[in-house]
C-alpha cells in the first residue's frame, strides 16, 4: 500500500469480523482511509449491499478486486455436490456477481479497473484439486470476455496469477515443502506479500491503461523452464554445464 496516495479510500470486504478487527489498525496507521465490511462473497445480495454503502459514502468505485477464494483437495470420486456448490459459489459465482456489481457503479462514473485473482491451477491443474482448478480456469476466461464486454464504458478487467506467496495462512505449508517449491521458481525464492501488492497497484493505475483482458503472472518466473533451479546450482558450483556428445 506504500505506493498509493495518502488518504485514498480503501474498501475491504471480509468474511471474518475477527480478521477485520485485526487488519484495520495497521492500514489506518499508514494514513489510508479504510472502510471494512463483513460479507460472504457467495451472497450476491450481501456484496451488492456492501458496494451500495461504499458508493453512497464516497460517490465512486474506481478499483474492484475479486480476490476471495477457497480450495479443497480430495480423491476425485470423493467430491460431493456440496463440495462443488461451495467452491463454485465463492470462486466463480463470487467473481461473476462482484464484476457485475462493480461494473454497474463504474459505468455511472466513467470507468474503472476490475482485477480477478486466478491461479497457476488454471494453467497446470493438480490431480486432487479438480473443482478449484476448473473454477480458476473459468475465472481466467471470464477476465477475457468481460474485458471486451465492458471496454466501451472505460472499464479494464485484468487477471493476476500469484506464485507461491508466504503469508500467515500459508507459512506452515510452505515451510514444510520450501525446497521443493523453490526449485520451480526462476528467482529462487518464495514471494512475500509486497511482491504481489506492488504489481497489483500498478495494474490498478493509469500506468497500466493499455493492459486488459489477460492474466499477469506474479510468480518469480515459476515454471518458466523445465529446470528453473539449474542456473542456481551451476552458480553454486554443485553442477556444471552439460557437454556435447
Amino acid at each position: 500500500m506504500h505506493n498509493l496516495p495518502e488518504r485514498l479510500p480503501l474498501f475491504f470486504c471480509l468474511k471474518s469480523d475477527g480478521l477485520r478487527r485485526k487488519k484495520a489498525p495497521g492500514g489506518r496507521g499508514l494514513g489510508y482511509d479504510l472502510y471494512y465490511g463483513s460479507v460472504d462473497v457467495s451472497d450476491p445480495a450481501g456484496v451488492a449491499a456492501f458496494a451500495k454503502q461504499v458508493f453512497q459514502r464516497f460517490g465512486h468505485i474506481n478499483i474492484w478486486v475479486n480476490n476471495a477464494g477457497i480450495s479443497m483437495d480430495k480423491e476425485f470420486t470423493e467430491f460431493t455436490r456440496s463440495d462443488w456448490d461451495k467452491i463454485v459459489s465463492v470462486n466463480l459465482e463470487g467473481v461473476f456477481h462482484g464484476t457485475q456489481i462493480a461494473a454497474d457503479y463504474m459505468k455511472q462514473t466513467g470507468g474503472g479497473v476490475i482485477l480477478n485473482a486466478s491461479s497457476f491451477a488454471s494453467l497446470i491443474p493438480h490431480a486432487n484439486g479438480v473443482i478449484y482448478a476448473a473454477t480458476k480456469a473459468a475465472v481466467s476466461s471470464m477476465t477475457r470476455s468481460t474485458a471486451a464486454a465492458l471496454a466501451p464504458w472505460g472499464i479494464r478487467v485484468v487477471g493476476y496469477i500469484p506464485g507461491m506467496i508466504q503469508t500467515e495462512i500459508s507459512a506452515d505449508f510452505i515451510d514444510a515443502y520450501r525446497e521443493e517449491f523453490t526449485k520451480d521458481i526462476s528467482l529462487g525464492r518464495i514471494g512475500v506479500p509486497e511482491d504481489l501488492a506492488k504489481p497489483i497497484v500498478f495494474l490498478s493505475s493509469e500506468c497500466a491503461g493499455y493492459i486488459s483482458g489477460c492474466d499477469i503472472q506474479i510468480s518469480g518466473g515459476k515454471f518458466a523452464a523445465q529446470d528453473c533451479s539449474m542456473s542456481w546450482r551451476i552458480k553454486a558450483g554443485t553442477e556444471t554445464y552439460r557437454k556435447e556428445g
